[in-house]
């Protein structure tokens, strides 16, 4: 049976209980505007009754826990939209970058530059003994050379920017790994026996969550799903276990924390790798599993795979940019060069390295199968001799005892003027060899002295060989791609050695107008990689390419990120509906627990009323 005071009891529990869900109430205002706060909630529950006769007696109320109000599914979809954006901003970051790298290309810009030095060309075949404009087309051809270059080196210069940017999320990533093992001790340690919520701890844990899966995507493995419908319809949590895996390994294990590592000494351009250590210290490469999120945006615009024969990333959106400047380059530099080996000199040397005993047309400089022709000309201009020739499947450079290699061909002794005449061939003349990797041809000194030059010319100009373009026999530019790219160092320092015609006589006007004439003709490009023809353009429509390919990229990012970005707002205010603090819901709550704090002092004034007539009864 109860008594006086056991009702005082009860109306003290009610105070307690109130007052400890008005403890929870003002720490949920208190947490309006803090992003990683989950609301939470006092449960109260009635006290254990006292058995009597009359039936159970209620000995008031008690609170039987503090519950977070966390949906786990709108969580994790959360977290997967969040990585979708974060990985999609990323990349509209790099691409809006490199998007100012390449203007309105009809009006400044490589595109410019190519047009003013085509302009150049076309003013010399105008006046091909103007030494002025000579002068002019130097500078307009190292004005383009500037311009591929800078571009380039910017191009380079984001890519090598995002590799440093890799190193500063996987430290972080690690940091947050570690935080969340440490995490999940305290964790551990403070709900042993199942009686305490470690509603802060958890909070703690969901922000280091949403923070490491903008960087990676990951899977977080937990156990034992409860759900509290009871206590609010949204509340389901994980309550034991505790596995962090990215890209397939363990990265956190309960309170175990495994880091990912980062090494670029086997790298020569200093380009990370990334791998795991497991306990045994065995490593795994990861940059082919890792996706997702800023970290896998990042490989995704850098590159993931190094190749040390490509001097570069055979992937990446950064690369795709690199890769297609330095087509352009190449076959700006092939081409013409291959037109300006028609300029009469007295030697040419190859300035690429080839083994002689390769096949010509299976070699890594692009060679056509076709024919070219060797002219010899006298001190008065006047062609003397030509020789032609042929390319096909088993020629070879210069392979021992090959008669159908290119130096045999050339110092082969033929009739080349059809007049029975054994002295005036051009083997006679110039002499082929192949000296530390390089094909050599050369005049011989009698000939040289006596004002003799020679030239290289194509037989069928709409179906070149680019023989002597892919070996740089005779330069205008040199370099090999858009890093390297330039005029001549002896043409750039003396520009009055610029040629303009195909013979030494004055006013010879036809290399001036093949030269200009280029612009309008199809040049083939070539896969880096591969080595196989990619296309045949011309070279202002090729460039053109480049720069839309990467506008095009940049805009189908565009369209993902405003598509990923409109998802996250969704789940996002899903989330927030469920987790975050409603400051209308809380006001509403202080007045009803402010009200029961209210009737549970009524009831305990109301009692001690009581007791006092009891003592004076007494």
């Amino acid at each position: 049976m109860g008594n006086i005071f056991g009702t005082l009891n009860t109306g003290y529990s009610g105070l307690k209980s109130h007052q400890t869900a008005m403890d929870v109430t003002s720490n949920n205002v208190a947490n309006a505007s803090n992003e990683n706060y989950t609301r939470q909630r006092a449960v109260m529950t009635n006290a254990v009754p006292l058995n009597t006769t009359p039936g159970d007696l209620g000995l008031g109320s008690q609170v039987s826990q503090i519950v977070r109000i966390h949906d786990e599914f709108v969580f994790q979809r959360y977290q997967s939209a969040d990585n979708a954006m974060e990985n999609s901003g990323y990349k509209q970051e790099v691409y809006n970058t490199l998007n100012t790298y390449f203007p309105e290309v009809d009006q400044v810009g490589i595109h410019k530059d190519l047009q003013n030095y085509f302009n150049s060309w076309q003013s010399l075949s105008e006046n091909p003994d103007d030494g002025a404009l000579k002068i002019d087309l130097a500078t307009y051809t190292q004005t383009l050379s500037n311009s591929i270059q800078n571009t380039r080196e910017k191009v380079g210069a984001v890519q090598d920017s995002i590799n440093e940017e890799i190193e500063v999320a996987v430290n972080e990533i690690n940091r947050l790994a570690s935080g969340i093992a440490d995490l999940n001790e305290k964790i551990n340690t403070n709900e042993a026996g199942g009686f305490d919520n470690a509603n802060d701890l958890r909070d703690q844990r969901d922000a280091l969550e949403k923070a490491l899966n903008k960087l990676v995507n990951n899977s977080i493995t937990k156990t034992n799903l409860t759900s509290q419908t009871n206590i609010d319809p949204n509340s389901v949590d994980y309550n034991e276990d505790y596995t962090l895996n990215i890209g397939g390994f363990n990265v956190v294990d309960g309170d175990g924390y495994h880091p990912l590592t980062l090494n670029k000494e086997n790298n020569p351009q200093g380009f990370y790798e990334i791998s795991y250590k497991r306990k045994d210290w065995k490593e795994f490469p990861m940059e082919d599993v890792i996706t997702g999120g800023r970290l896998g945006a990042m490989l995704d615009m850098r590159g993931r795979n190094y190749s040390e024969d490509k001097g570069g990333f055979t992937d990446g959106e950064v690369q795709k940019t690199i890769d297609g400047l330095d087509k352009f380059a190449k076959g700006l530099i092939e081409s013409t060069n291959n037109l300006y080996a028609q300029a009469p000199t007295t030697k040419m040397s190859s300035s690429v390295d080839i083994n002689a005993n390769y096949s010509v047309l299976n070699s890594d400089v692009k060679v056509n199968e076709g024919s070219f022709e060797i002219n010899v000309f006298n001190a008065n201009g006047e062609k003397v001799t030509t020789k032609a020739i042929n390319i096909d499947a088993i020629t070879t450079f210069d392979a021992a005892g090959d008669p159908n290699s290119i130096v045999s061909k050339i110092n082969s002794d033929l009739d080349d003027n059809a007049d029975q005449n054994a002295n005036n061939d051009v083997d006679d003349f110039i002499n082929a060899s192949f000296k530390s990797g390089k094909l050599v041809l050369e005049l011989g000194n009698s000939f040289e002295t006596q004002g003799y030059s020679f030239n290289i010319t194509e037989s069928d100009a709409k179906n070149p060989t680019n023989f002597a373009g892919a070996l740089g026999l005779q330069r205008y530019f040199q370099g090999e791609d858009a890093s390297s790219i330039s005029l001549n160092s002896t043409l750039r320092d003396n520009p009055g050695e610029i040629e303009s015609g195909v013979t030494p006589n004055s006013g010879d006007q036809k290399l001036a107008n093949d030269m200009q004439q280029l612009q309008y003709e199809k040049v083939n490009f070539y896969s880096l990689n591969s080595g196989e023809l990619e296309s045949q353009e011309t070279l202002e429509r090729y460039f053109t390419l480049v720069a839309g390919d990467t506008a095009s990229r940049s805009a189908d990012v565009d369209a993902v990120h405003d598509s990923n970005t409109a998802l996250f707002n969704s789940v996002k205010t899903e989330f927030d509906s469920i987790s975050k603090v409603s400051l209308d819901e809380e006001m509403t709550n202080l007045i009803k627990f402010q009200t029961g704090y209210q009737a549970a002092t009524k009831v305990i004034t109301t009692l001690d009323e009581m007791i006092n007539s009891l003592l004076q009864l007494k």
